[in-house]
């Protein structure tokens, strides 16, 4: 697990330590730096370790420039971006010439720390960018069969090949298919199962077909007696945006770690606080997330979890971003501002900044 994570010059955070627990959760107003504290464990993931080479745009990031992703007010022509795991091994790799990192042989990029253990630690990092694949009548059979895609391009055809398949770890198992005796562990009856949370009476049908190379996907609902099959494309984004968090939960391992931004998107108010309460349940179970989000039914599900005793306190992290000018008008720096918010061990607010999902009671109170 990632304890702590410095980044310095990197992008708009200027120098920032956070500590990191179980369950992560990031929050704050648009462009505030929140897709940067992704973005540089990201960009570790797509370095080459062992011939140090580190590319800004691969499939993993895309970062533009190195203009870009230095920071614009830097002090030091250097970023720095390190890692420490388990609160014992310590990575800090340094980039001193940032506008050498795109040459082959490139001695301006230091990695401190153990190489090859940072390489097993960044191959179980899984990442779903807030982009994710929307509702359509077939999806191409991916290319990597262990893999969902950083958009969940794969997810479709990743199920069916899987479907047989049982959940990676047994807290994830859902109540219901526990009374499904012989596959109370399967794959797809507790993906399923953790959907209809998200949209009660579904069940969704996974098909192939190799001589198009493609896969396709149908959902029923309730009884096949009662109403037909409906197509991604007749039941709308919220189902093909939710089901590639499901499925990287329940295919995910102890020591994972897992990376999602904004995972309510599409989904209503009722499924954001279950898709929370979720993600609680995955980091009880040993998997690391830190996950971007707006939504406070997301957050108050980690809550409601928290009063379950479904997570500890210590075992939460939050962090509010927001972004202010600093110095003087002739010299002024736009800076990241990172807050901590803590809970209550019964899920309620303990202290949190000023703008944190307070919206809506500032509207409450101009409606009274």
């Amino acid at each position: 697990m990632i304890t702590e994570l410095r980044i310095k010059n990197f992008k708009s955070i200027k120098d920032e330590s956070l500590r990191l627990s179980s369950l992560n959760l990031i929050t704050g107003i648009n462009s505030s730096g929140k897709s940067t504290l992704l973005q540089s464990i990201l960009l570790l993931k797509q370095m080459n370790a062992s011939k140090t080479i580190i590319s800004l745009n691969e499939h993993v990031v895309e970062l533009g420039t190195i203009e870009d992703a230095l920071h614009q007010f830097y002090r030091e022509n250097k970023i720095e971006i390190g890692l420490t795991l388990n609160s014992k091994e310590s990575f800090l790799m340094s980039i001193d010439e940032p506008d050498k990192i795109l040459q082959q042989d490139n001695d301006s990029i230091i990695l401190d720390g153990n190489k090859s253990f940072l390489t097993r630690l960044l191959k179980k990092i899984k990442y779903l960018a807030a982009e994710r694949m929307g509702a359509e009548f077939s999806y191409e059979l991916g290319s990597n069969k262990n893999h969902l895609g950083k958009n969940g391009e794969n997810t479709v055809s990743y199920i069916f090949e899987n479907r047989n398949k049982n959940v990676s770890t047994k807290d994830l198992i859902h109540p219901n298919s526990k009374k499904a005796e012989g596959i109370e562990d399967n794959l797809l009856t507790n993906i399923n199962e953790w959907m209809k949370e998200i949209s009660p009476g579904i069940n969704l049908e996974f098909s192939s077909d190799q001589k198009i190379r493609a896969s396709s996907m149908s959902a029923v609902y309730y009884s096949s007696t009662l109403f037909n099959k409906v197509t991604p494309k007749n039941f709308g984004f919220g189902i093909s945006y939710c089901l590639p968090i499901i499925t990287l939960l329940l295919t995910s391992k102890k020591n994972d770690v897992i990376l999602i931004e904004n995972p309510e998107a599409h989904i209503h108010p009722t499924g954001q606080t279950k898709l929370g309460y979720l993600c609680a349940i995955a980091a009880k179970a040993g998997i690391q997330l830190i996950i971007e989000s707006h939504s406070d039914h997301f957050f108050n599900g980690v809550r409601l979890a928290l009063k379950d005793g479904i997570v500890k306190k210590t075992n939460l992290a939050i962090y509010y971003f927001d972004k202010k000018l600093e110095g003087e008008l002739s010299s002024q720096n736009l800076s990241t501002i990172i807050s901590s918010v803590e809970l209550h061990e019964n899920g309620k607010i303990k202290s949190a900044p000023e703008g944190f999902f307070d919206e809506w009671q500032n509207s409450l109170f101009k409606l009274l």
